[in-house]
This record gives C-alpha cells, structure tokens and sequence, in this order.
C-alpha cells in the first residue's frame, strides 16, 4: 500500500491518495483535481472511494468532480452529513462558491474497502462531525484539520466546540507514538511527538 500527498492551491489543503492494486481512497479531495486524479490515472485505479475527514470546502471542492466522473462513494462520519448538505455551515459560500455533497454515506467504526483495513475515529471539535482516518498498513492517521504539527483546527466556526475538542485531543494519549499524522495543511508530524510538544495538549 501506499499513497500521494496533493497540496491544493486553494488554502493550501492536504488532499491524500492511499492505494493498493485497483483501488484508492481520496481523503479529502481539495481543489487541484486535475492533480489528484493525474494519481488515479497514472495507476490505473479502477475503484475510487473518497473519505471526507470533515465537510468544509477546502476539503471538498472536488468531491462532486470526481463522483461525476467515476460514481463513486463518499464517506464521512454520520454526524458530518449535516454539514455537508449546507453551504451555511461547511462554508462553500464563503469560499469561492456553494458546495452540497448530497447521498454521503454516514459511517462510524470503519469502511469497507476489502484489503484496506481502515478504522474511523470520531474526534469532534474543529467540527462535531470531524473524523479521522486510521490506515493499519501505513501505521498512519490522516487526521484532517483536529490535529496539525504544533497546531490545531480552528474551533470558532459552525458546530465547533473547544471543550470537545479538548476531550479529542486527550484521546490521542491513549495511541502508539509512532503512529505518523498526515494533516490537512502543512507537514507530517507523529503522535508522540504531539503528545510531548503540542502546548494543546499540555495544556
């Protein structure tokens, strides 16, 4: 397995190919999606999945490009989908243009991509949606925007809550410090070096 890391013009969002034979999951597919699917295109990707760690726009802009184009499914944790029908609350509007992801598919625990082997978890906060990405063969988390290096998710936009975002970050104790964090924006980081230096978590 592996994967590709876009960074998007737009805000400089991290969009993420993870592969494996046929198939690929796109977390979060931002705004360069001629880009992301020069990825699809150059392994001969047949199955395209796409996990939306989170409905704001950044994250999102070429989600409906890419179910046009191959039908493919698009998860998210069950408690985002409301968030992504409105462009009030995952600000498209704001943002260069509306963006409603319609029949999203609400998932909690886990996808079922066969061989992929993922784990959802729900780590609200930046959103009371948000979600992030375990993949075991990578011994990696693809975490959106609740967790950048030294950093986190904004938490004073719609359906946001520090307290919970407090609690999300607490949990991150409890995982294997060696676990890499592939971000929404910026660089790599991993869970150890979090939990001893992000002043978010040693607060």
């Amino acid at each position: 397995m592996k994967f590709e890391m876009i960074e998007n013009d737009f805000v400089a969002a991290n969009t993420y190919v993870i592969y494996e034979g046929d198939t690929c999951i796109i977390v979060d597919p931002g705004s360069n999606f001629e880009e992301i699917d020069r990825v699809v295109q150059v392994h001969n990707i047949k199955n395209v999945n796409i996990y939306l760690t989170h409905g704001h726009s950044d994250h999102a802009r070429s989600v409906n490009w890419f179910v046009e184009k191959y039908n493919c499914p698009v998860y998210t944790h069950k408690y985002e989908l409301p968030l992504l029908e409105d462009p009030k609350l995952n600000l498209s509007g704001q943002m260069g243009g509306e963006i409603v992801v319609k029949n999203a598919i609400g998932v909690t625990d886990t996808i079922d991509i066969p061989n992929f082997d993922l784990k959802i978890y729900h780590v609200p906060g930046h959103t009371y949606g948000h979600s992030m990405l375990y993949v075991k063969k990578l011994n990696a988390l693809f975490t959106g925007d609740f967790i950048f290096q030294r950093e986190i998710g904004r938490c004073d936009l719609p359906t946001s809550n520090i307290e919970e975002m407090y609690e999300s970050l607490d949990s991150l104790k409890g995982f294997d410090p060696k676990i890499e964090i592939y971000p929404g924006h910026g660089p790599a980081t991993t869970v150890g070096e979090e939990v001893k230096y992000n002043q978010y978590i040693n607060r």
